[in-house]
């Protein structure tokens, strides 16, 4: 019994022994040694830093500086390969020793191409404030200037419309009002800074000529691949004297190599008005009236005495009983239509590319009067000529038709009396006129003199507000006797030429040219309009009597040339530190000439509308309102260590032709850095952080704008008038003209 066990023992011991030695064997055989390279699925570049596990368990190890690592596995082991920034993959270990993997970015925005000042840059490197907006985002607005698009898609990016009218200027403040005067960002497409006649004025004589009209309405959307916004001063101090509003870098679509693709897109919409202000009827307005006349009577006269014939309930005019008129929803022009089409092509092979697009827009304003139709065409073509040189040519062509003939808005069509009628069947016109008058002979008229005078004057007594003083002008009227239409055209182009000797090392040079014409055709029936205004002037003023309207064209002509040659070196050393420098030189000219011609026609016809030489009632004027001339000299180096840290270096130098000599030239330097904390290997995986970024910075800013044109000069008036003497009992004296 006891042999027997000990036996069993004996070949128990033995044999589990041998099964040991048997999975030492087998272990040793199946456990090797892997390696490996990680490296980034959109730049191919290796990854260091990155976490490589065995599933499992505690065993792992980090990538190196080019992303190369080793670790033992066994056969069928799982490598799990994780990073801040990437989304993690596994991998099987099987016979093969040597393994690869490309990881991609855990989120596409950080490795999102961002256009800044004179370049272009991975959002996850960007050390300025900087927000861009790109193409599918601009598609999702309805609107036809670009600037609407970055309504509530841009942090601290203020755009207020300039309401229903299509053409309206809409208002854009890039963290606030910056400055005073002009506080319009710069905008630059495609390269070629926007130089606008009048920027930034709205009113008086200057904002007339520059007119209502929004160039940027001039731009197809469509058309645009992003709008980046730089918001700080460390990002925009690269464009200098101009920058101190903030820059808005807009850049359309280009060509990409493949087959040619077609892309059609349309929209239909409607917009409507659908809250209007709440006025009293009839009724309650007199009820109003009367009551705030016993609040404060005057004791000399009684209120019908005081209002007219229209409040006397007893006068055969009164207008108490009359039904209450909706002037604000006449105004409303209900199911405005809106409509954009545009037809794009592009393609190319690796050496040639191209882009055509054309485009279609149809807007009606929310209030009648107002319209706006634009057609577009865009096209560009880019040639890899040689290894070493590239061109390229960008042209934009646009044409637009504006009506701007709306007269009034909401709040004060709420004003008018309520019971003042918009039509009356009786009159010829078929609108309720609110003034009537007569005319007779002028017996001063003398047609010899230099200021003949009119020919006929209103009777004695003449103009009448028909519906008292409280008369408010028909607009309706003013719309259908007055024209007011606008013709617009811009060509807008930019050509390169680039020379890369060396991979990394380009030398740019860039042509580009803005030229926008606006044309102001207005129209006014002298024989009609007056009667539909509550300030009638005499329509036989400045004539001689046969002219039935008054007719003006308003050109004004902004051409801007822009001449840049920039050097570019981007070079990343031992793998770790990436250098990226640019130097240039850039020179933009730009003139509004402007000229002016009206006076009175024979002729309501459109086709037979025009301007002759009749002394004295044609006036005019032409020449250069404003005259521009800009040199600076630009320059940045940065600097970054393993998509760690960063650094960031600006400087401009700029001359502009407005400021005193002695005071042309300024200096705008910047300085910026950053530090990817997310990339750093203390910071914990978390789902809910994929990129933490500290940045700072500082910049020096300009605004050339907000100064006038040769306000260093002393200005000279040409009609003054000097006193000499006390003249005969004159008390002012013999006046003689000067300077």
């Amino acid at each position: 019994m006891n042999r027997s066990l000990t036996a069993v023992s004996f070949w128990y011991k033995y044999v589990f022994t041998l099964i040991l030695m048997i999975s030492g064997v087998a272990f040793a055989q199946a456990q090797q040694t892997i390696r490996g390279r990680i490296t980034d699925s959109t730049s191919s570049q290796g990854l260091p830093g990155i976490n490589v596990t065995v599933r499992g368990t505690t065993r792992g190890t980090v990538t190196d500086a080019n992303g190369n690592f080793s670790i033992s596995a066994n056969r069928g082991d799982v490598l799990q390969v994780s990073a801040v920034n990437y989304n993690t993959q596994q991998i099987t270990v099987g016979d093969n020793a040597i393994v690869s993997l490309a990881l991609s970015p855990r989120s596409a925005q950080l490795n999102e191409v961002v256009v800044i000042g004179y370049g272009t840059r991975q959002r996850k490197d960007v050390t300025g404030a900087i927000s861009q907006v790109g193409s599918k985002e601009i598609e999702k607005s309805t609107a036809v200037t670009p600037e609407l698009a970055l309504q509530g898609r841009a942090a601290g990016v203020f755009v207020q419309s300039g309401g229903g009218d299509p053409q309206a200027r809409a208002t854009v403040r890039i963290r606030g009002v910056n400055t005073f005067g002009n506080a319009e960002p710069l905008y630059v497409i495609d390269g070629v800074p926007i130089y606008e006649g009048g920027s930034g004025v709205t009113s008086g004589a200057t904002g007339d000529i520059r007119s209502p009209i929004n160039i940027f309405s001039m731009i197809n959307p469509n058309d645009i691949e992003s709008i980046s916004v730089l918001k700080d001063a460390s990002a925009a101090a690269i464009y200098g004297v101009r920058a101190s509003n903030g820059v808005i870098l807009i850049t359309t679509k280009r060509g990409k190599a493949g087959r040619a693709r077609v892309e059609v897109s349309t929209s239909f919409g409607v917009q409507n008005i659908t809250k209007t202000f709440k006025t009293l009827n009839t009724q309650q307005y007199y009820d109003l009236v009367r009551e705030a006349y016993a609040a404060n009577p005057n004791a000399n006269t009684t209120f019908e005495a005081a209002y007219g014939p229209r409040y006397d309930a007893s006068n055969s005019l009164y207008a108490g009983n009359n039904p209450t008129y909706n002037w604000q929803n006449e105004l409303l022009n209900k199911n405005a239509n809106m409509q954009d089409h545009s037809v794009r092509i592009s393609g190319g092979s690796e050496a040639t590319t191209y882009y055509v697009s054309a485009g279609y827009t149809k807007q009606e304003s929310p209030l009648k009067g107002n319209d706006l139709s634009r057609y577009s065409l865009a096209t560009n073509v880019d040639a890899r000529v040689s290894k070493v040189l590239s061109t390229g040519l960008t042209i934009r062509l646009v044409q637009e038709n504006a009506l701007v003939n709306t007269g009034a808005d909401l709040p004060t069509m709420a004003s008018t009396i309520p019971f003042q009628p918009i039509y009356d069947p009786n009159d010829p016109t078929g609108l309720a006129p609110a003034s009537s008058g007569s005319f007779v002979p002028n017996p001063d008229y003398d047609p010899t003199k230099l200021d003949p005078g009119a020919p006929f004057n209103f009777a004695p007594g003449d103009p009448k507000l028909i519906w008292g003083q409280q008369t408010r002008f028909n607009v309706f009227g003013f719309q259908k006797y007055t024209d007011n239409k606008y013709d617009l055209m811009r060509a807008l182009g930019n050509a390169y030429v680039q020379i890369e000797p060396i991979p990394g090392l380009r030398l740019r040079g860039s042509l580009g040219g803005d030229w926008y014409m606006n044309l102001r055709r207005s129209f006014t029936d002298l024989t009609q309009q007056w009667r539909f205004s509550q300030t009638p002037g005499n329509p036989f003023a400045n004539q001689n009597g046969q002219a039935k309207g008054s007719y003006g064209e308003r050109r004004g002509t902004t051409y801007t040339v822009n001449k840049e040659l920039t050097l570019n070196f981007n070079r990343t050393f031992f793998n770790d530190h990436n250098i990226d420098v640019i130097l240039g030189a850039t020179d933009q000219y730009g003139r509004w000439n402007v000229s002016d011609l009206s006076g009175r026609v024979n002729y309501v016809d459109l086709q037979l509308r025009g301007i002759g030489n009749q002394p004295p009632y044609t006036q005019g004027f032409a020449g250069i309102l404003q005259e521009d001339a800009l040199l600076g000299y630009v320059g940045r180096i940065s600097y970054k260590y393993r998509d760690k840290y960063y650094l960031d270096l600006s400087y401009r130098r700029d001359e502009s032709s407005r400021l005193a000599p002695g005071y042309k030239q300024d200096d705008f330097p910047s300085v910026a850095a950053a530090w990817r904390v997310s990339s750093e290997k203390f910071f914990p995986q978390t789902r809910f952080i994929n990129d933490l970024k500290l940045r700072g910075g500082w910049g020096r800013l300009g605004n050339i704008n907000s100064a006038g044109f040769y306000k260093f000069l002393s200005g000279v008036s040409l009609s003054a008038d000097y006193p000499l003497g006390s003249g005969a009992g004159n008390g002012v004296g013999n006046q003689t003209q000067a300077a």
